[in-house]
C-alpha cells in the first residue's frame, strides 16, 4: 500500500530559500550599484559645472580688464569696466581670493560675494586655481 505524499521535503523547501537568497541580493547588488554610480555621475557633473562656471566668470573678467595685480600670496586685484557712461568707464574692483590652499575660490565685487566650493566634491584634490600673469589663466583639473 502507497501514502499520498503532501508536501515538501525539508531539502526542498531549503534549495528554493537558498536560490531566491541568491536572486534577491543579486538584485539588491546591481540596483545600489547603480544608485552609487547615479550620484557619484551627479556629483561628477557638479564638479565640471563649477568649474566652467569659474573659468567663464574669469574670462569675462579678463576681458574687460584694465589692471590686473597678482599678490604674493596667490589673491587677485582686477579693476574691469562694467559699463560706459557720458562721463567715462565705471570702474569696479573684483578680488578673487584664494582659500584652503585653493579648493575655495571666493570673487568679491563691491558688496557681491561669489564662492566657488571645490571642497564638497571627493576629487576636489585634482583641482587647482591659479593665475599666471601676464594674463594667462590656468585652472587645472586632472583627470
Amino acid at each position: 500500500m502507497y501514502i499520498k505524499q503532501r508536501g515538501y521535503t525539508l531539502i526542498e523547501i531549503i534549495v528554493v530559500a537558498a536560490i531566491i537568497a541568491l536572486a534577491l541580493g543579486s538584485w539588491l547588488f546591481v540596483s545600489m550599484s547603480s544608485q552609487k554610480m547615479g550620484k557619484k555621475q551627479e556629483l561628477s557633473q557638479e564638479y565640471y559645472r563649477l568649474v566652467i562656471k569659474l573659468q567663464s566668470t574669469l574670462k569675462r573678467d579678463l576681458r574687460s580688464a584694465l589692471t590686473v595685480i597678482k599678490r604674493d600670496n596667490g589673491n587677485c586685484l582686477i579693476e574691469v569696466i562694467r559699463s560706459l557712461s557720458e562721463t567715462g568707464p565705471e570702474v569696479t574692483t573684483v578680488i578673487y581670493k584664494k582659500e584652503s590652499g585653493g579648493k575655495i575660490i571666493s570673487r568679491l565685487e563691491e558688496d557681491k560675494r561669489e564662492i566657488y566650493d571645490f571642497t564638497q566634491f571627493p576629487d576636489c584634490e585634482k583641482f587647482s586655481f591659479e593665475l599666471i600673469l601676464p594674463l594667462d589663466l590656468l585652472v587645472r583639473v586632472s583627470m
